[in-house]
């Protein structure tokens, strides 16, 4: 590449070659045809294939090495695409070169960095470019923090509702214990009673007096209500909390 193109910001893009799976042969299909570079026989050979229409379309050369052949290849292929482009003077005082592309005759500006808009004046062109630039990074900017905002947002809803969720648990353990708690003595009293039950049949006496006294009795029966009464409580407060 010259200096003067690249001073302009032009470039021609290197081919990229494919190389053939078993054979030293390789080829690169482009949108002005196919070259190709064989290394199976010596001497090495290039080929350039443009089909029926093209200008020069079909090309057949040696070359030292495969190197030296893809080397040729490219510089035929820059030739090519650099054809279609005219130099023309630089706009006084502006420092920047103007190129008219030959395949549809538009205008384009091209700074030194390589930058180019379809303009005549180069440096309003460019004023225009960094400012609509400006205008999608501030709008890139502002979307970055919206999403940010929303991210944060997300995260703060979802934290909510894992401590909702993990006071509802602590809070259903803790109810189901106390009402273990409360239902613990029932069971103790339940069993206690049809202990005394079963005693009162197999001996044919009243409850009274299967056990030691009759104030051991009166005893019983109080326990047996108070746990009552406690579980009774108990499953009311359950129920009527909606918990």
């Amino acid at each position: 590449m010259n200096d003067a193109r690249a001073l302009a910001g032009l470039r021609v893009k290197p081919l990229e070659w494919v190389k053939h799976p078993e054979r030293d042969a390789w080829r690169v299909d482009t949108m002005l045809g196919t070259y190709k570079v064989f290394a199976i026989t010596s001497p090495v050979s290039w080929t350039f294939d443009g089909g029926f229409a093209a200008v020069g379309g079909k090309i057949d050369l040696f070359a030292a090495s495969p190197e030296a052949a893809k080397a040729a290849a490219q510089a035929d292929y820059e030739a090519r695409i650099l054809s279609a482009i005219d130099r023309l003077a630089a706009p006084e005082g502006v420092g920047l070169t103007r190129y008219t592309m030959s395949a549809d005759t538009l205008i384009f500006t091209a700074s030194p960095a390589g930058e180019w808009v379809r303009h005549e004046d180069a440096a309003a062109a460019l004023a225009a470019e960094r400012k609509h630039r400006e205008r999608a990074e501030k709008r890139c900017a502002n979307l970055d923090e919206a999403l940010d905002d929303a991210a944060g947002s997300v995260a703060d809803e979802s934290r909510r509702v894992r401590e909702y969720w993990q006071r509802k648990l602590t809070t259903a353990e803790a109810e189901r214990d106390a009402l273990k708690a409360a239902l613990a003595p029932v069971l103790a009293s339940l069993v206690a009673a049809i202990s005394v039950l079963e005693r009162s049949a197999e001996e044919g006496a009243p409850a009274n007096l299967v056990v030691a006294s009759d104030k051991m009795f009166r005893q019983m029966i109080d326990d047996y209500h108070r746990a009552v009464q406690t579980g009774r409580d108990a499953a009311l407060s359950k129920t009527q909390g909606g918990g």
